[in-house]
């Protein structure tokens, strides 16, 4: 009977844990929560996903109204997910065209210009799903910022990897989503939008 009901425990403490705890935040992973692919958009409209131009996930974290997603990159030579490296926001939107979009951030150091100079730059992503077509659009602005606004940034992103506590990990990015998320807005308000383009996506 004893033997049992330990067996019992054991077992309802790993349902539990692969319920309530989901994917592995700090593990490899090469499949996410959400696993999107993209192409060029004229290829999406006659639904030929041939050629994928990218492809990313999203990972969520807690539950509720605690609940996180955080993006990564997907390594093509590993067949893995890279790190993730950005905290995303979920916006409803009240729009006749799109339901609601994700919007995340990443830093980048050294990018070529337009002009042929390097530098660094904010890289911008909104992800919008069409109301009427199970695709996404990804809209990507890159947004050029000084290096010593970068080299801030990469420290804060630095120190919010060495972080082991998965809670004190998520605090950490998104204290720095905030920072990456203002600057953003302000460079990008002031003409410093260096190039952008768009892709469709869809889950895959």
């Amino acid at each position: 009977m004893v033997k049992k009901l330990s067996l019992y425990v054991v077992l309802s403490l790993l349902w539990c844990n692969n319920v309530m705890g989901g994917i592995d935040i700090f593990a490899d992973n090469k499949r996410l929560d959400y696993n999107f692919i993209c192409t060029s958009p004229d290829k999406a409209i006659k639904n030929d996903w041939s050629n994928i131009w990218n492809k990313f996930g999203f990972i969520r974290f807690g539950s509720g109204i605690n609940k996180v997603l955080l993006y990564s990159s997907w390594d093509t030579k590993g067949k893995i997910y890279n790190f993730h490296s950005a905290l995303v926001e979920k916006n409803e939107l009240n729009e006749e065209d799109y339901e609601f979009s994700y919007i995340w951030h990443g830093i980048y150091f050294p990018i070529t210009y337009k002009s042929g100079e390097k530098g660094s730059i904010i890289h911008t992503n909104i992800l919008s799903k069409l109301k009427r077509h199970d695709q996404y659009y990804r809209a990507e602005k890159y947004i050029k910022i000084p290096k010593e606004k970068y080299e801030t940034l990469k420290r804060f992103q630095d120190d919010a990897l060495q972080q082991t506590d998965k809670k004190n990990y998520i605090s950490a990015m998104q204290r720095n989503r905030k920072i990456i998320e203002n600057l953003a807005s302000k460079s990008y308000s002031e003409g410093n939008l260096d190039k952008e383009f768009g892709t469709a996506c869809k889950l895959e």
